[in-house]
């Protein structure tokens, strides 16, 4: 279910704009901004009664608690550079984040020259899906995997096999045979 970030009561919609400025200005008052809005939802969950439980425990989880924040189609962008494994069984994705990445994969992203580039991996034969990212510095990168929870999962797919349908108008698995047979005929006509 989708919840309102906006028409907030007036209290939680200031506090809840201002730690939005504050994270996008990397404020020095961050934790001040953090706990106002922290006494906000609560104030307006359990005080006010102006928003339920499960708004309040949305907003938590996106804005103070991120990395329990299970990603929305919102968050996310597919890339439309698609490519298929040379097995042609997956379909590997470039996954554009909408979201305070530095939070939901607990890693310092606060330098300029620092990068995080999220990917997935879609097997549409077996149904299964991997995801990773990779931080980049100006001198170095590391990767590490990531696991999805059930919903970000299910939607990564989707994600996925929609933008292959608006693309290629085909499935997953019809674009991962096509790729397979494109990559034998090449290998054919250079032998």
């Amino acid at each position: 279910m989708k919840y309102p970030e906006t028409g907030l009561p007036g209290y939680l919609q200031h506090d809840l704009d201002a730690y939005k400025e504050g994270i996008k200005n990397n404020s020095s008052l961050l934790d001040c901004l953090w706990g106002e809005l922290y006494g906000s939802i609560n104030a307006a969950q359990i005080d006010d009664g102006a928003i339920s439980p499960e708004h309040a425990d949305y907003l938590r989880k996106k804005y103070l608690f991120p990395s329990q924040y299970e990603m929305q189609r919102e968050d996310l962008r597919i890339d439309d550079d698609l490519q298929v494994s040379d097995d042609g069984c997956s379909v590997m994705v470039y996954l554009e984040t909408w979201f305070d990445a530095e939070k939901k994969f607990q890693e310092d992203l606060s330098d300029d020259e620092t990068w995080l580039n999220l990917y997935a991996t879609y097997d549409p034969f077996a149904d299964t899906l991997k995801m990773g990212y990779v931080v980049e510095t100006a001198t170095h990168y590391f990767s590490n995997d990531y696991q999805p929870a059930e919903g970000e999962e299910r939607l990564v797919k989707d994600m996925i096999t929609e933008k292959i349908r608006e693309l290629y108008h085909q499935t997953p698995q019809e674009f991962c045979q096509d790729a397979g047979q494109d990559n034998s005929f090449q290998m054919e006509g250079h032998t």
